[in-house]
């Protein structure tokens, strides 16, 4: 009997253990569920602009997280305005956008200034232009984490639909663009007339103004051609695009996610400008088959052009802007 009763509690244990190590194996073989970061995009995500920098940055976190960390993409413009994109990741509705300064100007004062940058992104580093963002952006919430398109050469130029050679002939005409650039188009002595980009086509159509700024694909993708095939060659300003990050979210990251984010980030700037710049000529190419024209202007007038631009940016913005900022963005973006 007392034997029966010994194989039956032996048997018990046995069974016990056997189920225990299977619920331990199986709980040691089950992947916690990934960290999910949801992102927006001021242009809509079949841009070509956005096309070329997902595969450098939001694909690579993915992959090389391993199903640890994973960027979700929610959209662009559809699914939120433009306008609201920073604020909308400080306050925690997204976690993540790609937006432009000229959107979020007032939410961050001196973030747009960096349009003004004269230097190469490489060198902002070394000057702590990108370390500079960081404070400004922290003091709302954000964590500014890079140039979403970190290239060396200017990105806008403006469209018109006469061909202009000299300084008098900017004088009085209507140029269209969003608000930050009015100063510009101020101190080149023609009329700003507020519009954006959906807009430019049926404005210049209609004669509503003469030309706009553009930059990137905005020419091609909008067929400004057809009304304004006049390009001056001449471009201005860096890209005003930057990513960003809810800085609380960041900072609940793990440091090993977060090392991996700027690992990426760093490996995507350098192999960015190539891609972008095989695409642009690319554009122009394009559209220079449709009938546009991109034109030089004479010496003595493109010295003007360009100055006057970057000297007519510097004073409208610079009262919209705590004087010390707009002093310590100076001292960093423009050549000494």
């Amino acid at each position: 009997m007392r034997k029966q009763i010994f194989t039956k509690i032996s048997i018990l244990l046995m069974v016990s253990l056997i189920m225990g190590y299977a619920t331990f194996a199986q709980a040691q073989t089950t992947k916690p569920s990934p960290i999910k970061l949801s992102l927006v995009t001021y242009t809509v995500v079949t841009d070509a602009h956005f096309q070329h920098w997902k595969p450098l940055f939001i694909d690579a976190v993915n992959a090389q997280s391993k199903g640890e960390l994973v960027i979700e993409v929610r959209g662009g413009p559809e699914v939120m305005s433009i306008a609201d994109m920073a604020k909308a990741t400080a306050s925690g509705v997204t976690d993540m956008a790609v937006a432009s300064t000229a959107n979020f100007a007032d939410f961050v004062p001196g973030c747009d200034l960096i349009k003004l940058s004269e230097i190469a992104w490489q060198d902002e580093i070394t000057r702590g232009v990108p370390a500079y963002m960081e404070e400004l952006y922290a003091k709302v919430g954000l964590k500014f984490i890079s140039r979403k398109m970190p290239i060396n050469t200017n990105y806008f130029r403006i469209c018109l639909k006469k061909k202009i050679t000299t300084i008098e002939g900017f004088k009085g005409i209507k140029l269209g663009g969003p608000p930050p650039i009015h100063g510009a188009f101020a101190a080149l002595g023609a009329a700003p007339v507020r519009a954006v980009i959906p807009e430019y086509y049926t404005a210049l159509e209609r004669g509503v103004v003469d030309g706009t700024i553009f930059g990137g694909g905005v020419y091609d993708e909008n067929a400004l051609f057809e009304v304004a095939p006049f390009v001056v060659n001449h471009p201005f300003f860096r890209p005003t695009a930057m990513l960003m990050m809810n800085l609380k979210r960041w900072e609940a990251l793990p440091k090993h996610l977060q090392d991996l984010i700027l690992r990426v980030r760093d490996d995507m700037q350098k192999k960015y400008e190539p891609v972008y710049l095989d695409w642009e000529r690319a554009v122009i190419a394009k559209v220079t088959a449709k009938g546009s024209q991109y034109y030089t202007l004479p010496p003595d007038v493109a010295s003007w052009y360009s100055r006057t631009i970057y000297d007519g940016a510097w004073t409208a913005d610079a009262p919209k802007n705590p004087p010390d900022v707009v002093a310590k963005i100076k001292s960093l973006v423009t050549k000494r």
